[in-house]
């Protein structure tokens, strides 16, 4: 029995618990006591052997923190645990819960990025006129197209007008796509340090009984800090920035749109959803492989950091090799699952572009027949 470095009794089991007051005795004696034990017999033994149980829980605080990743570690490896040595693990005796993570409605991120209004505001300005930059290209390209059906003299005139309108054109999208960037990232960024903050000051205060499980250890943990808190950023940031820009873009087109030849706006309109379709599949295959591929560099993560909390374990048993081979296997779903992403997006790629220029295919030959019928001229096209 060691003490503080110093061996304070030596010698065989049956020699050592024939002492009912040494220290391996009273070590046994502890380890074989009951759950159901009375208060009043814990008193008494606290005070008859204070001294012995403040070393114990000395060394118990230490080995606790390294604990978890050597179960987890060593029944991965097949060596022997705290279980086959005839340690009582009460954790073991709790049944197995699994909760459901509650569904984050957008008002609560809305509310953790109230501080960042004023600048979400500007953000949503400068979306605004990102989102306004295409449709009027589309109106400054069809007046420009129809001057070289003029006279020379009109041809020269119209020439520098429309040049000077695409040159102001190009200088606003100069000012306003960084703008968009800037402040739209310095709300998101400012979000990230909020969550991440709240929820590294969540997890300190948990109980200790928590870290004990599989799901919290430190890698995993470390792993959803920077993980999760990015995905809340490009919600809040870059996606809040773009669905402001295209509803931007969809109103300023559609006011375009009308005024230029309302039937061929509810042609367009009508062949829309089928382009929509095809980005909501895409959409949804993407995202369902990103959750997957997720959740499987989180076990990689827990076998690095199991491996290098434990490593002392790893060497003494020579299973270098060994927790090699696991981490090569738990990477190896993440990688057939990025194969099989690229050729889905692929694919999906390939369809959005086919129905695009299918859609304008159609479009076209709409426009072709309004303008056969005399019901609109090819700059009213060029304009929807």
């Amino acid at each position: 029995v060691i003490h503080h470095g110093k061996v304070v009794e030596k010698g065989k089991h049956d020699e050592l618990i024939e002492d009912t007051e040494g220290p391996y005795s009273q070590l046994i004696r502890l380890q074989n006591e009951k759950p159901d034990i009375t208060v009043d017999s814990s008193r008494h033994s606290s005070r008859r052997m204070s001294h012995h149980l403040r070393s114990i829980s000395r060394g118990s605080s230490e080995i606790g923190n390294s604990s978890r990743h050597h179960h987890s570690l060593a029944i991965a490896l097949g060596l022997p645990t705290t279980s086959t040595l005839g340690v009582a693990d009460s954790t073991s005796e709790l049944p197995e819960t699994s909760v459901k993570p509650q569904r984050v409605s957008v008002a609560r991120i809305a509310e953790l990025n109230k501080p960042e209004i004023p600048i979400l505001l500007g953000g949503a300005v400068a979306a605004i006129l990102n989102g306004a930059i295409l449709p009027i290209y589309g109106l400054l390209l069809s007046n420009a197209i129809s001057i070289f059906y003029k006279s020379p003299h009109e041809l020269r005139k119209g020439s520098r007008v429309w040049s000077l309108a695409f040159v102001a054109l190009g200088a606003a999208s100069l000012l306003a796509f960084p703008a968009r960037a800037y402040l739209f990232g310095i709300a998101g960024n400012r979000l990230i340090k909020r969550i991440r903050l709240m929820c590294f000051e969540k997890v300190v205060n948990m109980e200790i009984a928590w870290f004990d499980e599989a799901d919290h250890s430190s890698g995993i943990i470390g792993a959803r800090l920077s993980g999760d808190a990015a995905v809340v950023r490009s919600l809040a940031g870059d996606t809040l920035g773009q669905v402001v820009q295209d509803v931007s873009s969809a109103i300023v087109g559609l006011v375009i749109a009308f005024q230029a030849s309302w039937q061929l706006s509810l042609i367009v309109i009508a062949l829309a959803p089928f382009i929509a379709l095809s980005g909501y599949v895409q959409f949804k295959f993407i995202s369902g492989f990103s959750a997957d591929a997720k959740a499987m560099y989180e076990t990689a993560s827990q076998v690095v950091n199991d491996a290098v909390g434990s490593i002392r374990t790893v060497a003494s048993f020579c299973a270098e090799e060994k927790v090699i081979r696991m981490y090569e296997d738990c990477c190896k779903g993440p990688m057939m699952n990025g194969i099989r992403q690229g050729l889905i997006c692929g694919a999906g790629f390939g369809y959005s572009f086919t129905a695009l220029f299918l859609f304008y295919a159609a479009a076209f030959y709409a426009g072709s027949r309004l303008v056969a019928a005399g019901k609109a001229d090819f700059r009213d096209v060029f304009r929807v």
